[in-house]
């Protein structure tokens, strides 16, 4: 037993010195070892005690393999599992073996039920444009939103002159919750045109508001001409005329155009 002791402990003096296994007893590896494991490629690094330890594996880059103790090249066109969007089409592709055993692109298929490929996957969306007025676009997928912005655009009007016989200095105020969330400018003239976009967030229960402002000179207070509400965040999203009949009569007609961002 002894004899056989003393033959082991040589041996392993002797694999230490050639570098063909661990140097200590603390060394789990040999200095400059490499080898393939499941997960890839893994160096025999020294750790945090001077000991030499397995560090972690990593995989190949690209397409290269590992092969006992390296990444080598291979035949492969992509990485086992892969998914990607096909670049001449809307359509997804995975990494699959080919006929000759490389791992290949497969035919482009096409997303199902209205679905679109985005970051290698099939997505419902890409923006928020594309889901309902009371969603918002999160990870490709639809989904309920607290709030959500929106671009209310204000085209033009017409309106009935005063009482005597001006044109008004009419502006439209945007209100969110009974809370002002912006106004256009005045513009002078029974047919302004504004062009202009007011931004505001609005959410799933929010009361919003339209309101159409004459500006009279020598008033503090300014002149109310018509209105609009939106009790609801779907009736939001729209091109929209709110038209309405003043209490002598006269017509009026907002234009404004609402897109959720």
């Amino acid at each position: 037993m002894r004899r056989l002791a003393s033959v082991l402990g040589a041996l392993a003096s002797a694999c230490s010195a050639l570098g063909l296994g661990p140097s200590r007893e603390c060394d789990a590896c040999a200095e400059g070892a490499a080898e393939c494991v499941s997960e890839g490629l893994r160096r025999c690094e020294e750790g945090p005690n001077g000991c030499l330890r397995w560090g972690a594996a990593l995989e190949c880059p690209g397409t290269r393999a590992c092969q006992v103790d390296r990444c080598v090249a291979t035949c492969n066109q992509c990485r086992r599992g892969a998914m990607r969007c096909d670049p001449g089409s809307p359509a997804l592709q995975s990494c699959a073996t080919g006929p000759n055993g490389c791992l290949a692109w497969s035919e482009p298929q096409a997303c199902g039920n209205g679905q679109i490929c985005l970051s290698d996957k099939c997505s419902a969306c890409a923006e928020n444009r594309q889901c309902a007025a009371a969603e918002v676009c999160a990870s490709g997928a639809c989904s309920a939103a607290a709030d959500r912005e929106y671009d209310f655009n204000i085209i033009s009007a017409i309106l009935p002159a005063r009482a005597d016989g001006s044109a008004p200095d009419a502006y439209v105020a945007l209100a969110v919750d009974a809370r002002l969330a912006g106004r256009t400018s005045v513009v002078n003239g029974f047919r302004p045109a504004w062009n202009e976009s007011i931004v505001a967030t609005v959410h799933a229960s929010s009361q919003v508001s339209m309101a159409l402002w004459d500006r009279q000179p020598g008033v503090d207070e300014p002149r109310y001409i018509d209105g609009v509400d939106f009790g609801d965040p779907v009736e939001l999203v729209h091109r929209g005329t709110m038209s309405g009949t003043l209490y002598d009569g006269s017509p009026t007609t907002l234009i404004f155009d609402i897109v959720p961002r």
